[in-house]
């Protein structure tokens, strides 16, 4: 029988573990992390099983414990297993205490840790393990893994309603991270930031954290986020009742979201659109905005928001009133 090269690769990753432990080591890492980003579960599972199996896998062999057990918690987090991976992350964490992997090992596990506690809704969990990342962060001398880790942090205490402590993390990250340069993600904190600032009905202070955000991802060229910023941007003119403003930022919204296709995101600006021109009496507008988003909808099969869509149409046509604003989905 013919062996494929992933079967070649897999019996090379064998021979080199067992004829020098740290290239194997290496080797099964950038390997896991391959298979790992193209989705590709099935030989994920298959490169677990050859750590497994290996002599290194055994209780002296810590560091190749740490390796499998974090790279099973990536896989069970990818799969939605959050119980497990937790259980995953928790093991490697004790198996990391007797190996030569230094603290900044040991933050990217809290890092992942408190990832996971956040998504599945743990804020306190969350908090005590991103403070254990940024502490383990700043011992190392690692000041953009620090800023990370304080961002994440920002968005727990975002989400669970702190804002003044969300606002504080959000600016420690961004200083952390223009320090090494303003990039992407110092435009990420940004947004997230503004987010905050709006919530706490800092008008100002958010419209300028979010048009420094929307510098720099034009500059960087990412459409996606930059359709994001624009529409927080015409949110935030919404609640204050500059409908102008508002009107301009949600269209420019949607001429982005229609150059990059996303089709979901043009039906909910479209959505805020229409509540734009309603506000500004103008009826068919409105109408027109609502069908477009309405026929999006059905384009891509959301019957729910087709249902709720319709609701809105029928509205204008009888002339009620309506103000129910779709807000913009913020960067996390």
């Amino acid at each position: 029988m013919n062996l494929s090269s992933t079967d070649f690769l897999l019996e090379l990753i064998e021979h080199t573990l067992d004829s020098n432990r740290d290239e194997g080591l290496a080797l099964w890492s950038d390997t896991f992390d391959q298979f790992f980003a193209g989705w590709d579960i099935s030989n994920c599972r298959r490169l677990l099983r050859v750590i497994k199996q290996s002599g290194l896998s055994s209780n002296t062999e810590n560091d190749a414990q740490v390796i499998g057990l974090s790279a099973q918690g990536m896989l069970e987090i990818q799969l939605g297993h959050s119980s497990e991976a937790i259980d995953c992350y928790k093991k490697a964490l004790v198996y990391l205490q007797n190996t030569r992997n230094g603290k900044e090992t040991e933050a990217w596990l809290c890092s992942n840790l408190g990832n996971i506690y956040y998504l599945s809704g743990h804020f306190k969990d969350a908090t005590k393990s991103y403070s254990r990342s940024v502490e383990l962060y700043r011992e190392a001398g690692d000041e953009k893994g620090m800023a990370l880790a304080l961002s994440n942090q920002g968005s727990v205490f975002r989400d669970s309603g702190e804002l003044e402590r969300a606002i504080e993390c959000y600016q420690q990250a961004l200083t952390w991270q223009q320090a090494h340069g303003e990039d992407e993600y110092s435009a990420i904190i940004l947004t997230n930031l503004g987010s905050v600032l709006q919530l706490r009905e800092a008008w100002g202070e958010a419209e300028a954290a979010y048009r420094q955000a929307l510098e720099l991802f034009t500059r960087l060229g990412n459409l996606h986020y930059q359709a994001q910023v624009l529409g927080n941007l015409g949110t935030l003119f919404l609640e204050i009742n500059q409908l102008d403003a508002a009107l301009d930022f949600f269209s420019r919204d949607l001429e982005v979201n229609q150059k990059v296709g996303d089709l979901l995101s043009q039906s909910q600006t479209l959505n805020n659109l229409a509540i734009v021109y309603r506000r500004k009496q103008s009826v068919d507008q409105a109408r027109r905005c609502y069908e477009g988003s309405l026929e999006i909808k059905r384009e891509i099969g959301d019957q729910q928001g087709e249902l709720a869509t319709l609701g809105l149409v029928s509205r204008i046509v009888s002339g009620r009133e309506l103000f129910a604003p779709f807000m913009a989905n913020f960067c996390k």
